[in-house]
């Protein structure tokens, strides 16, 4: 079991702080879907930690 905030890539793990230094996502767009809460609320914010530039959707505004 993984601690929190820990995460697998390519059988490595990683701590988010170390994310930066894997991908660099500075200058691409991502596009997520049902970014309030969830999976796509954490997809979002570990993209934009990358540097991302995002476009976000949502079926309901709250949380956005």
């Amino acid at each position: 079991m993984r601690a929190a905030g820990c995460a697998s890539i390519a059988g490595m793990s990683a701590t988010s702080k170390d994310l930066s230094t894997l991908f660099d996502l500075r200058g691409r767009v991502a596009i997520i879907t049902g970014a309030s809460r969830g999976i796509g609320e954490a997809s979002a914010a570990l993209l934009r930690r990358a540097g991302a530039h995002l476009v976000i959707a949502s079926r309901k505004a709250e949380g956005i």
